[in-house]
């Protein structure tokens, strides 16, 4: 009982294969936060330099990196929860994103976002109207915001937006 009581929990081989993705991810992240000072250079006339998107990246990859490995699962379990539908859903997403893409040049940044975000809300089965008004507004709003005035970085526009 004495033993059971203070026995030390030790990480197996096994748990260590299973988490073998999480653990290159994190390693790949403090990689680049190396490499950034090395491969990029600093400008001085702006806060957001050229180093400051990479470092955020590499900090989000690592610290996500060990939330999952750190976080019980179990994969099989994790495969049995996925369904066609979801799968196809995903699908029809990321041809909306290509869609965007190409529709942002032709129709303008706003107008575009605003269409994909409903339509994105729509396939994933958000059917409240309020939200579908609302979100997209305010996200597209927010991010035209973020990208034209404090980045400074242009944006499609049409003859309205």
């Amino acid at each position: 009982m004495y033993y059971k009581r203070f026995k030390k929990k030790v990480i197996s081989i096994e748990h260590l294969k299973k988490k073998t993705p999480e653990i290159l991810l994190t390693l790949l992240g403090i990689i680049i936060l190396l490499i950034i000072p090395i491969q990029i250079k600093s400008s001085e006339s702006n806060i957001y330099g050229p180093r400051f998107f990479p470092y955020i990246l590499s900090v989000l990859l690592i610290i996500f990196s060990l939330i999952s490995f750190f976080m019980k699962s179990d994969m099989n379990e994790m495969k049995g929860k996925l369904k066609k539908a979801s799968n196809l859903r995903v699908l029809v997403v990321l041809i909306l994103m290509v869609v965007w893409v190409f529709l942002s040049d032709i129709i303008g940044f706003v107008i575009s976002t605003y269409l994909f975000s409903i339509s994105t809300m729509l396939i994933m089965g958000n059917r409240n109207r309020l939200q579908l008004l609302l979100v997209p507004i305010f996200l597209t709003g927010i991010i035209y915001y973020i990208f034209s005035e404090l980045l400074d970085i242009f944006l499609p526009s049409n003859i309205f937006f």
